[in-house]
């Protein structure tokens, strides 16, 4: 049985108008699968070149975006299937 971490980011970019979200699942064996608010699937080997995807394309990580006062503190991720 495989186990997966989900991550959810928001292109901060749009703040605070819009919320694009991106949701990052990680597998045990450290291949990473992004899927972005259009519905697209990317791929990636490991989870270090996703981080990298997500930060180029102006993504940061919901919780840090909480903390750090630039997301509502209810803010809560979308139930995507």
């Amino acid at each position: 049985m495989t186990h997966e971490s989900v991550y959810w980011w928001l292109d901060w970019s749009a703040l605070p108008e819009r919320y694009i979200w991106a949701r990052l699942t990680v597998s045990d064996d450290g291949s990473a699968e992004i899927l972005d608010s259009d519905g697209r699937n990317r791929k990636f080997d490991d989870v270090t070149s996703a981080h990298d995807w997500l930060l180029e394309d102006e993504y940061s990580l919901l919780e840090k975006l909480i903390a750090d006062g630039d997301a509502p503190r209810d803010l809560h991720a979308p139930q995507w299937t």
